[in-house]
């Protein structure tokens, strides 16, 4: 089969996959650090959600194929192991031992960007900026608070933007009119 565009399918599924990839660098993660008691309470999540018919030797081969099945065990390791599941990790999980492994994987809550910047040995040749320079009329030195787009307000959008920078409403006459 193909897509309007006349691609296979599959290779427009893996398309949409490396873009949802690439968008995803730096968004902000919740820090997770997994229990040491995950697989006994993975395996009696199991037991209530799939049925109690799981032997206890392969109760990790088991396949997640069914939709309800599969939302119910997750939703239940989701408020039992405070850790949430994302999209790009949902196709990923087919099996009980697959949410195993999920479980297990501890998360930074840092982006790569900020671990990159607060390692200790940088390469020579990369310069970050650790804290965005954003000018303020109020808090600039360098140039005694004279903005070089006079009139100009800087309008910060968005909830998370607002909470690292601070935004000016400018006056709206020129200064030397």
């Amino acid at each position: 089969r193909k897509d309007e565009d006349s691609l296979p399918l599959k290779v427009a599924a893996q398309q949409a996959l490396a873009s949802l990839a690439a968008r995803g660098f730096c968004r902000p993660t919740k820090s997770y650090e997994p229990p040491q008691d995950v697989e006994p309470r993975l395996q009696e999540i199991c037991k209530d959600a799939l049925g109690g018919n799981l032997d206890a030797s392969s109760w990790k081969t088991a396949a997640l194929s069914e939709p309800l099945v599969k939302y119910k065990l997750l939703t239940r390791c989701i408020k039992e192991f405070k850790h949430d599941i994302p999209n790009s990790c949902l196709m990923n999980i087919t099996s009980v031992a697959d949410l195993l492994d999920y479980l297990t994987t501890p998360v930074q809550g840092t982006s790569p960007y900020d671990q990159l910047v607060h390692r200790a040995r940088v390469p020579p040749n990369l310069h970050a900026v650790a804290e965005p320079v954003r000018f303020h009329p109020e808090t600039d030195t360098f140039f005694n608070g004279v903005s070089a787009f006079p009139g100009s307000s800087t309008i910060v959008t968005g909830l998370k933007a607002k909470k690292k920078f601070r935004g000016f409403t400018a006056n709206p006459k020129w200064p030397f009119v």
